[in-house]
């Protein structure tokens, strides 16, 4: 139980040098997702990095503001996490080769919130019955609902990922929480557009290649810039911008 996500190494004795990355915060949003041991032990590490006056690195300055209590004792900076794009040839996925989709890739955790966007495909207005919605990722579960074309894939592959960024119409990013966002900086490269929760650590991520939701729990919202957006007003990933 040593190995953590945020964590590496806290109690680590040696010449040397301790770095410890940081690029998430669920715990703190979340408690529920936790159990009591888990979050005990996951205080009694950020304590003893406190301690030590370890060296933080942390993703994001909205996360390293999460841990503001935990380690206002430790000198930190915070570094991006780096992106490269794919060069591998690219998984086509049969089923929906040659329908238009909207796009999501996310765990199925409630925070995620999925759910709004089901709700908005369902309620789509005759003149988008054709356009479907697919989700993938760790933890969904392969489901086909044909009625209202909401396509489950479940887990996929690196190259089918990568063709589906490339593939989707829009890609949506519904989420209330999220540390980094490794997952927008993916598909700003691949993706023809990408729609995200207006929250702090996206923001900070996307910068002025995304498309915001002010609201990301108003159905009528996600509706607008889903489906009625025009191509003028569209905002799109700049890979030589953002590398500088």
């Amino acid at each position: 139980i040593i190995f953590i996500p945020n964590i590496y190494s806290p109690i680590f004795n040696g010449k040397a040098k301790i770095y410890n990355l940081i690029h998430d915060g669920q715990w703190l949003i979340f408690p529920e997702y936790f159990s009591f041991t888990r979050k005990i032990w996951l205080r009694l590490n950020y304590y003893i990095i406190n301690i030590k006056k370890n060296k933080c690195i942390f993703t994001t300055k909205y996360v390293k503001q999460q841990y503001t209590r935990l380690l206002f004792n430790s000198s930190s900076v915070v570094i991006p996490l780096p992106f490269i794009k794919s060069i591998n040839q690219f998984k086509k996925i049969k089923i929906i080769e040659n329908i238009k989709f909207n796009l999501i890739l996310s765990s199925n955790l409630p925070h995620k919130n999925i759910e709004i966007i089901k709700k908005v495909q369902k309620k789509r207005k005759k003149k988008f019955k054709n356009i479907y919605l697919v989700i993938a990722g760790i933890g969904q579960t392969y489901n086909l609902d044909k009625k209202n074309k909401i396509f489950n894939l479940g887990e996929v592959s690196e190259s089918e990922k990568n063709w589906l960024f490339n593939k989707c119409e829009n890609f949506l990013i519904p989420s209330l929480y999220e540390g980094f966002g490794m997952i927008m900086i993916e598909s700003m490269i691949y993706s023809k557009k990408v729609i995200s929760s207006n929250i702090a650590s996206l923001i900070e991520t996307g910068n002025n290649s995304i498309n915001y939701i002010k609201n990301p729990k108003s159905e009528k919202e996600w509706d607008k810039n889903i489906f009625y957006s025009k191509k003028k007003k569209v905002k799109k990933f700049n890979i030589r911008l953002y590398t500088q």
